[in-house]
């Protein structure tokens, strides 16, 4: 957990830059888009690690794939696609952001619907780390812009 520490000099002074900040972090689409453009990112490195958690490959399989034996790359289509922002369907508004899978194949390994759980996107201590990272530069950079010093610690 954190808290935001604000200078100012004077009540009025507060009470008007906690206003200004106040219309300016209600609406947080820009870094959320960031995030967004992040997860695709995050599904590229799934793939290049093979992970992480990812079951292996039975040798039977292994045996009948023609693309070597990297796991979930059989044509190079589902990797290419998760690698990119048109394997999500990204819904986001001022406060709210939700990415989903949008490939049939990639959910049916990301839930394990029938085959072992092979999750493309998994939000990882370190992923929510970078992304609140993107949120809290995103709001230092728009405090700055109203002449306002803001940093953060974590109680």
């Amino acid at each position: 957990m954190a808290f935001l520490v604000l200078e100012v000099r004077g009540i009025k002074s507060a009470i008007r830059t906690l206003g200004i900040l106040g219309r300016k972090f209600d609406d947080l689409r820009e870094p959320f888009d960031e995030i967004a453009e992040d997860v695709g990112k995050t599904g590229a490195r799934a793939f290049e690690v093979q992970g992480p958690g990812w079951a292996p490959l039975s040798p039977a399989y292994v045996q009948r794939k023609t693309m070597g034996d990297r796991i979930l790359v059989r044509s190079g289509r589902l990797r290419d696609l998760m690698s990119s922002p048109r394997g999500y369907d990204v819904t986001r508004d001022k406060r709210n952001l939700k990415i989903r899978l949008t490939d049939p194949i990639a959910i049916i390994h990301q839930t394990g619907l029938g085959v072992p759980v092979r999750p493309i996107i998994r939000a990882t201590k370190r992923d929510r780390t970078r992304w609140t990272g993107i949120v809290r530069r995103w709001m230092v950079a728009e405090a700055r812009e109203v002449g306002v010093r803001i940093g953060f610690r974590s109680l």
